[in-house]
């Protein structure tokens, strides 16, 4: 019995100490005979492979399924080997009737585990904004797919050829665009959507790195619609953001940490989650993955970025994380505040943001670093306050991975465009100051960010794998 290539996949998504989740897709097929995904791993090099693991692939969740292997040992190399195959049984009975009969395939992956030791370095690479342009009724093809994919060719040649050390992969926003070209082409039903899941998650560079590397994501407004909701209509309302939100939940959600995984090979839960922010520990960092996009509130007085529930909970996590560095995710950029954000970015909800940061500073909470995407352009900001001069939080923003050369003379943000240097707000016992402490770069480009109990270091790379500050930006922490 044959095991199939998937057709997207295998993605490494959450990974702890103890787990790993793997989400892959098959085709779609006429035909009634259940599809199965199955993989089996093993400690690197090891000659003795695990059972195999097996979850049923099902039409609702456009033919994708998430396995759970579980039971692992922490900061270890995992080879695995997965892919998909039919079958007349069913979930419950497939591994009684097929284990033996399994013909895997030669292409096998590699994963690495997270580390139990709150002093272990840990290297993380982010990103956001990857424009690729899908024509709609075209079975899937993309313009420009190759130009799209090339930041993750040089990713993966940074991780394998030049052995840049690597434990995950951060996707801060803009995974699909879809609404390609606004009003020519924007998506509009759940079918649309998820063909620009499968144009964006089926080529070759980024293939191979969800392939290897631990994978996270988070929704900014275009895979909704630009600015969302700001634009809003009802319709909007009533019919395109379910099947967006459903979209985003079948391919970016259900590999996450969003699901409690029940047992191996099984994600319990609904298909959309009732929440999109979640955490994640590794070394000597923690991880805040914010949703800024589906809670906002913009009629409310004060207006809403995120909700109470999720408000609570950041804070929550900043004040009882023990880890050296606190990361928070937040698409949308905190600061440093463009000239006009057309009242998309935390600019426009600034109740909010002074809460954020007044609660990091009344509780003396250290080494928080925000990192987001949007802007389309990468810079490193430090933020201090005129009263305090022990408190300081920095911004890494990295943007973007790839804007179509047609849009390139208004894609792009420029240090013009910023406010770079100066408050960024003021209260009543002084004011929050941002300083540039990297360059501006206004190009296609990624972040290597490097964390360990001193410092973070943080590089800017092109397209063609060149450094874009003449050595890396660090952060030293308090």
């Amino acid at each position: 019995m044959e095991i199939l290539k998937p057709t997207i996949g295998p993605v490494v998504g959450h990974t702890t100490s103890q787990q790993c989740r793997i989400f892959l897709r098959s085709k779609k097929s006429e035909s009634q005979t259940p599809h199965f995904s199955v993989v089996r791993y093993r400690v690197s090099h090891n000659p003795d492979w695990s059972e195999p693991v097996f979850n049923q692939l099902m039409p609702y969740n456009d033919m994708t399924a998430v396995m759970i292997l579980d039971g692992l040992d922490d900061n270890t190399v995992y080879d695995y080997q997965a892919g998909w195959f039919s079958a007349e049984t069913t979930l419950d009975n497939v591994a009684l009737q097929c284990s033996g009969k399994l013909k895997w395939p030669s292409s096998t992956y590699a994963f690495k585990t997270a580390t139990r030791n709150p002093k272990a370095e840990r290297n993380f690479i982010v990103g956001s904004c990857r424009y690729i342009h899908t024509l709609r009724g075209s079975g899937g093809m993309g313009l420009w797919p190759d130009l799209g994919d090339q930041m993750f060719k040089v990713m993966f040649d940074k991780v394998t050829r030049k052995k840049m050390p690597i434990d995950a992969m951060f996707m801060v926003g803009d995974q699909i665009y879809a609404d390609d070209l606004n009003l020519i082409n924007p998506a509009a039903a759940l079918e649309d959507f998820l063909g620009r899941y499968r144009v964006a998650f089926s080529q070759e560079g980024i293939g191979k790195m969800m392939n290897n590397v631990p994978t996270y994501m988070i929704l900014d407004d275009h895979e909704i619609e630009d600015n969302w909701p700001a634009k809003a209509t009802p319709q909007d309302i009533e019919t395109l953001y379910p099947a967006a939100i459903e979209a985003y939940s079948i391919y970016q959600c259900s590999h996450s940490p969003l699901y409690d995984a029940r047992k191996s090979g099984d994600i319990s839960g609904a298909v959309i989650p009732e929440k999109f922010w979640y955490t994640v520990t590794n070394g000597v960092s923690d991880w805040f993955v914010m949703d800024v996009r589906t809670e906002r509130k913009l009629h409310t007085t004060p207006p809403e970025m995120i909700g109470t529930v999720q408000m609570a909970a950041l804070l929550d996590t900043l004040k009882t994380s023990e880890a050296r560095v606190k990361f928070v995710v937040t698409p949308v950029m905190f600061y440093p505040d463009l000239q006009s954000d057309h009242g998309d970015s935390w600019k426009s909800f600034p109740e909010q943001r002074n809460q954020i940061l007044d609660y990091i500073r009344f509780n003396k909470i250290q080494n928080v670093v925000f990192v987001s995407g949007d802007v389309h352009c990468s810079l490193i900001s430090k933020l201090t306050h005129s009263a305090e001069p022990d408190f300081s939080v920095h911004t890494i923003v990295s943007s973007p991975l790839y804007k179509i050369p047609l849009l390139a003379t208004y894609a792009y943000s420029y240090e013009s465009d910023f406010i770079l240097d100066g408050p960024v707000s003021i209260v009543n016992d002084g004011a929050y100051n941002s300083q540039l402490i990297s360059n501006v770069h206004s190009e296609d480009n990624f972040a290597y960010v490097s964390a360990n109990e001193k410092e973070v270091q943080v590089e800017f790379f092109g397209k063609n794998g060149q450094t874009l500050e003449k050595q890396p930006v660090v952060i030293t922490l308090d």
